[in-house]
């Protein structure tokens, strides 16, 4: 399985402060290949009853062995809110599917 980063505009949720029209977030998706990956985190989105406005290029595939250095890179503030790298092989392996948090555009 290879891991996925599949960069997403959302509608926000019903918990956005006032004003804010639009939410970016990162589906990770493990799959086989690109299209699939694709695929599933559409699909997981919206079984999670998120909006998704639309589905940014590039989608990249991201090195599980180097997790923790993305998430270090990427996402310093919301490290917590991911799975560490001693999790995302197994994640991997089983094909799951997570969202990064939210962000106000």
């Amino acid at each position: 399985m290879k891991l996925f980063e599949i960069r997403m505009k959302v509608a926000p949720g019903p918990d956005a402060p006032p004003g804010v029209t639009e939410t970016f977030a990162c589906c990770f998706a493990s799959a086989a290949d690109y299209g699939q990956a694709v695929g599933n985190a559409l699909g997981y989105a919206r079984d999670s009853g998120v909006e998704v406005l639309d589905v940014l290029s590039p989608v990249r595939e991201l090195e599980p062995e180097r997790w923790g250095e993305y998430v270090a890179v990427t996402w310093p503030e919301y490290a917590a809110n991911l799975p560490t790298q001693a999790e995302i092989g197994a994640l991997v392996e089983s094909q799951s599917l997570f969202f990064s948090p939210f962000v106000a555009l």
